[in-house]
């Protein structure tokens, strides 16, 4: 059983305001040079708010992304049927894609994020992670099967989470 929590409830508005001037606050500045501080001044909440929501830097960014505040959307191995150029689409789309403004600052304040809390590497990982590598799995094992690929490029599931 539970016991009732003590304290104003938590202000939806609050928390959308928060989420909303970190994303644009780390496009504008990069993940590194970010502050909770700047985040709860951007969105006019005490520090005490922002801290009832997120217990760090790399909280609010990964829910930034994950409740889709922050756009973020990762490339993904297209089951084309050619496994060698669905693996270069996916190389090239990548590159392409960190090419654009923005999107290396959010990269890195994810790897941040991920390799700072194991929690929040789990969430970003079963979002993202897993099915990206799924993906390049399937592809790979796909170009295996047509004789595209040497058996022996792909890695077991063995010491893999």
């Amino acid at each position: 059983m539970t016991s009732p929590r003590s304290g104003r409830p938590r202000s939806e508005a609050s928390r959308r305001s928060i989420l909303d001037a970190m994303s644009r606050l780390i496009v504008e500045h990069g993940y590194e040079n970010l502050t909770l501080g700047e985040a709860a001044t951007s969105a006019v909440v005490g520090k005490q708010t922002l801290y009832r929501w997120w217990r760090s830097k790399a909280a609010l960014v990964a829910d930034c992304v994950l409740e889709n505040s922050l756009a973020f959307t990762p490339v993904t191995v297209s089951a084309s049927g050619d496994a060698l150029a669905a693996i270069h689409s996916w190389l090239s789309d990548s590159y392409s894609r960190m090419s654009q403004p923005g999107q290396v600052e959010l990269f890195r304040g994810l790897t941040a994020a991920a390799s700072s809390e194991e929690s929040v590497r789990a969430r970003l990982d079963e979002r993202f992670s897993g099915p990206l590598i799924d993906g390049i799995d399937a592809a790979l094992l796909s170009g295996i099967a047509a004789g595209d690929i040497r058996a022996d490029v792909i890695r077991t599931n063995e010491g893999r989470e």
